[in-house]
């Protein structure tokens, strides 16, 4: 604003709000910008006063410091601009020519590639319609519990609706599952001869060679080279479970099964955290999760089904107080899952015949547990372990919400301290014995021969390829220490905040991340869907840790959380920070 201060010292008497300190900056300031001279004096009152007396033009011309203003402004704007459109074009040329070589993929025909790309489509086309059909499969549930109220065999139609409807997985290389579990006496050559003849349609060829594997006297794991494959990893599928309904846990656990990776080299072990009734949910968490095991016969004693519990060990907990201390128990069998929707059906186990055929001690005792576990897992089986935190006893006396509840950080923690002692032959707790006992009985092989942990949430669905992909990964380049796949949201049509949610996903995941990938490194992998490197070789027979080394276990395991930024990093960001950790621990990887 112009102003004509001509009669200002006339009108001086009439205008006693204006000190000497304003008519000084006045006359100092003649034909001159007086603006920043009227704010340095804190005078903003008495110049606005001014403008209102004495204004009687404006200046079209823009002052210097409406120039600055501008060209910082748009000088800013242009490198956001510049910015997400380069992110965006590094991105696409990841996708373009970096991503589809990651891995295997480089090594597949033009046909695997489109029928994948069918697939996917396929999936999204399932997923449009999910939220109806799960509905009607919660419907359908409640209704088959009412039926059995009142009948003693409820309908067939209620029975088959609580099996969701899985991936379809017709185009799947792998050898096709058995749905009829194996008998104590499975080592026996006829059984086995018809297990083959009915359910994996081999040659007699093919039969015979499974015979002969299973049954030499002189079978070592270490020697199988279906197990010990050099083209493949031995991976831990960690499903961390909270409050999440049946239908969602049973959806992540089926993709995990299904997928293309073979069971001979993947266990899944889900852990429940605490004992907590989700909203809408008939059953806890963990007795959803068990629903969908079947335990191992050597644990027949801790079979829930038989009547039955396994004993809860304590451990230390990421907490503070009373509540640092912890239970937990664990479950060790098969997951219960098939292709066709059937309800698997199980032989009846005698608590006599089990201790009789398993009176055997020493070596023999554990050749013939690892004979019998890689025989389950050549022929489809997905092991699983169940870890349940149920809380201390002062929790379960008192009858607190959520017994056990300590949180996803401290089940990442629980896990990863158990691998870091099994690799370094260190004392264990007597959890932790516990689950180095079960995990190698249900598998065949030794806790610490685990390469790979694959961490998804329990509402996550992976695609069957997936887990081969990320291996390969892993495989290709031994200074990877982590990798994470492409999210996206299943549900998008549901509403528009799920619609908001594409977007967000798209920015963090196919945007951001692949930017980053360009570079050889991601600040973030996704605890939804991750894999870690447990261990990477360093040569003439020699390991190191990665995940699990002590120093990135020590500071991830921090329970003091006394500020806002504790409350956020610990809290809300702990898969930003155990990726910060690993990247901290070795910068040249």
């Amino acid at each position: 604003s112009v102003l004509n201060v001509a009669r200002l010292q006339n009108l001086r008497p009439y205008l006693p709000f204006l000190d000497e300190k304003t008519f000084a900056i006045v006359n100092s300031n003649l034909g001159k910008d007086s603006t920043h001279a009227f704010l340095k004096a804190n005078k903003k009152a008495e110049a606005e006063c001014l403008r209102d007396i004495f204004k009687v033009a404006n200046i079209d011309s823009l002052s210097f410091g409406c120039i600055i203003s501008d060209t910082v402004l748009y000088f800013s704007f242009a490198m956001i601009l510049g910015i997400v459109g380069l992110r965006f074009v590094f991105a696409v040329g990841f996708a373009a020519f970096i991503g589809w070589k990651l891995g295997d993929r480089k090594t597949r025909s033009g046909e695997e590639m489109m029928r994948r790309k069918t697939e996917m489509r396929h999936q999204q086309t399932l997923n449009r319609n999910r939220q109806n059909r799960d509905e009607q499969s919660r419907n359908q549930k409640v209704l088959s519990i009412a039926n059995s109220m009142t009948n003693e065999n409820p309908p067939i139609e209620s029975v088959k609706s609580v099996n969701p409807i899985a991936i379809n997985i017709e185009s799947q290389p792998e050898i096709s599952v058995s749905q009829i579990p194996l008998p104590m006496d499975s080592a026996n050559e006829e059984y086995i001869e018809h297990i083959c003849a009915e359910n994996f349609e081999t040659s007699p060829i093919q039969r015979k060679i499974l015979i002969q594997e299973v049954d030499t006297d002189t079978y070592e794991v270490e020697s199988d080279p279906v197990i010990m494959d050099p083209t493949r990893l031995h991976t831990i599928v960690m499903v961390p479970c909270y409050s999440e309904d049946t239908v969602s846990i049973k959806k992540t656990l089926d993709s995990v099964a299904h997928a293309y990776y073979p069971a001979t080299h993947k266990v899944i072990v889900a852990i429940a955290d605490g004992i907590v009734q989700g909203h809408g949910n008939l059953k806890t968490t963990p007795e959803i999760l068990i629903d969908l095991m079947y335990v191992d016969e050597k644990f027949s004693s801790e079979d829930p089904r038989l009547g039955n519990e396994p004993k809860a060990y304590e451990y230390h907990a990421i907490a503070e107080g009373s509540m640092e201390t912890n239970c937990a128990k664990v479950y060790a069998g098969w997951y219960r899952y098939d292709e066709n929707g059937k309800k698997i059906k199980e032989k009846k186990m005698n608590k006599d015949i089990v201790n009789k055929r398993f009176s055997k001690t020493g070596a023999a005792l554990q050749n013939r547990y690892s004979r019998r576990s890689v025989l389950h897992r050549k022929e489809g089986r997905v092991p699983m372990l169940l870890v349940v935190k149920c809380g201390n006893e002062e929790e379960r006396d008192s009858g607190v919400a959520k017994p056990g509840n300590r949180g996803k950080r401290d089940s990442q923690i629980l896990l990863m301290n158990f691998l870091s002692k099994a690799i370094f032959d260190d004392h264990m707790t007597e959890l932790e014995f516990d689950l180095y006992h079960k995990l190698w009985t249900i598998t065949g092989i030794p806790p610490d021969r685990f390469e790979a942990l694959m961490c998804i949430d329990a509402d996550t669905e992976i695609y069957p390829d997936s887990i081969t992909h990320m291996v390969a990964c892993l495989i290709n380049d031994t200074n990877i220490m982590g990798l994470c796949g492409e999210t996206r949201i299943a549900n998008k049509w549901e509403s528009w905040v799920t619609m908001i949610q594409v977007f967000e996903y798209y920015i963090s995941h196919h945007l951001a991340k692949a930017f980053e990938s360009v570079f050889g490194g991601v600040t973030c992998l996704p605890g939804c869907f991750s894999m870690y490197r447990i261990k990477s070789p360093v040569g003439n027979g020699n390991w190191i840790p990665i995940v699990v080394n002590p120093d990135i276990v020590e500071e991830y395991s921090e329970n003091v959380v006394d500020t806002l930024h504790k409350k956020n990093l610990l809290l809300l960001g702990e898969d930003r920070l155990l990726t910060t950790l690993m990247l901290r621990t070795f910068p040249r990887r």
